[in-house]
């Protein structure tokens, strides 16, 4: 009997691998950042591995990479607990090597990234640009989980910044159905809705400066079954993203 594939690529053997076609690699990129007093340094990683394999439940053309737990945090180093930043260029570099070696467009292997952190998005874009003009047109894509629902997180009434905010409600709602004992409602504070830049306007922030909390968004206002549906949402969406990407043939 064959050996049942496995939805996560760190659970696969070999030649399972070796085997694989027509397949969609979902690679989860997160931070390891403060999330506030209660929530864990692994949040944006933990909810993008969550959110893939969610996905992979769902199709049997996906697989999740083992996630990459280190990123774009500068932002966040001045706030109590701070980050482990890899700053952009050698995040940049190290993305392009792991979807590098991920990558078989002739075996029909595409990747999509989910990115979890919204600091990561221009170094991923960036990335992805870069192979592009080393490489020509690929079956590579990115997408953050939160910009693939945004009327799921606007139906909700949070009304966060940036839609997910940070260590807010919807960060916290998600948390709770993927691992609540990971989250100490206890010690979450009131939190806010202030607004700190303007929102389509690109500016580095140095968050310390403006939420000595490391909160963006009211935590308290967290819900279990919310969290359930943003997952359920966006890992439907994945499958729909991940299905384009597979069906669009090669030049």
């Amino acid at each position: 009997m064959a050996p049942v594939r496995r939805p996560r690529l760190s659970e696969t053997h070999a030649p399972e691998w070796d085997a694989l076609e027509r397949i969609t690699v979902l690679l989860p990129v997160g931070s390891t950042e403060q999330h506030g007093p209660h929530l864990p340094m692994g949040t944006d990683t933990t909810i993008a591995l969550a959110i893939c394999e969610a996905a992979c439940a769902r199709s049997d053309t996906l697989i999740a990479a083992p996630p990459i737990p280190y990123a774009v945090s500068h932002h966040h180093k001045r706030l109590p607990g701070g980050a482990i930043s890899t700053g952009t260029e050698p995040f940049v570099r190290y993305l392009v090597a792991v979807v590098s070696d991920l990558l078989d467009p002739h075996r029909g292997r595409a990747v999509l990234i989910v990115n979890g952190h919204g600091g990561n998005w221009s170094s991923i874009t960036y990335a992805l640009d870069e192979l592009g003009a080393t490489r020509g047109e690929l079956p590579i894509a990115a997408c953050s989980w939160w910009q693939l629902i945004p009327e799921v997180i606007t139906d909700a009434g949070i009304g966060e910044q940036s839609l997910v905010g940070h260590a807010g409600a919807i960060e916290t709602s998600v948390m709770l159905n993927v691992d609540a004992d990971a989250v100490d409602l206890g010690r979450a504070p009131p939190g806010s809705r202030s607004q700190h830049v303007e929102e389509g306007v690109h500016r580095w922030v140095d968050l310390a400066r403006h939420f000595s909390d490391g909160v963006i968004g009211v935590p308290r206002e967290a819900q279990p079954e919310l969290g359930a549906r943003l997952i359920e949402a966006a890992a439907e969406r994945l499958v729909d993203v991940a299905a384009r990407l597979q069906a669009e043939p090669l030049a």
